[in-house]
């Protein structure tokens, strides 16, 4: 799969795109399987189109620890 540069993500670029801690969307990764699409280095790097998958586990996970912070 190619992608453009703009359209990759970071793990902290996805924490303030959805209003999440790191620690939380690096376990919503972890928990789900959420695998990057390409790697830079150390850093894992995440396509745009992958947003809504992990911004379903932050709500799965919010919603199964009775929270109401996930968006």
């Amino acid at each position: 799969m190619e992608s453009k540069t703009d359209d990759l993500l970071t793990v902290g670029a996805i924490a303030r795109e959805t209003g999440q801690p790191l620690h939380r969307v690096r376990y919503a990764l972890e928990t789900y399987r959420i695998e990057p699409v390409q790697r830079a280095g150390i850093l894992r790097l995440f396509s745009r189109e992958d947003l809504p998958r992990i911004k379903s586990a932050l709500m799965r996970i919010a919603e199964r620890r009775g929270g109401t912070n996930a968006r």
